[in-house]
């Protein structure tokens, strides 16, 4: 986070939040959400992700609805795990070892 400004969903927050099992990671959560900007849903955005949620036969997972987030918003999305997002139009992917690529040459 200190080399790229950070977003993240308020599904991947709401995920995030209920696994915190103790008031330590929830105290490490809310320090983690202080940091990054936060995005969430309008009733426009609401009905382009609605759209995408449609078009695809897994449901409106949480994936799903931060992919759709993402697309709204014009960022990409950050994730070792692509495939979930298969099929997903104008979503640009990053993988977590890509952005270590990244940061190292910014370093360098």
């Amino acid at each position: 986070m200190m080399k790229f400004f950070c977003y993240t969903t308020v599904f991947t927050a709401i995920e995030l939040f209920a696994l915190a099992r103790t008031e330590r990671e929830r105290a490490a959560m809310r320090g983690a959400m202080g940091a990054m900007k936060l995005l969430g849903l309008n009733a426009k955005s609401a009905g382009r992700i609605g759209d995408l949620v449609a078009k695809h036969s897994g449901g409106a997972s949480l994936a799903l609805l931060s992919a759709g987030l993402c697309v709204e918003s014009g960022l990409p999305l950050l994730t070792n795990e692509a495939a979930n997002f298969r099929g997903v139009r104008r979503l640009r992917i990053i993988s977590g070892s890509s952005l270590r690529e990244i940061a190292k040459r910014q370093r360098d």
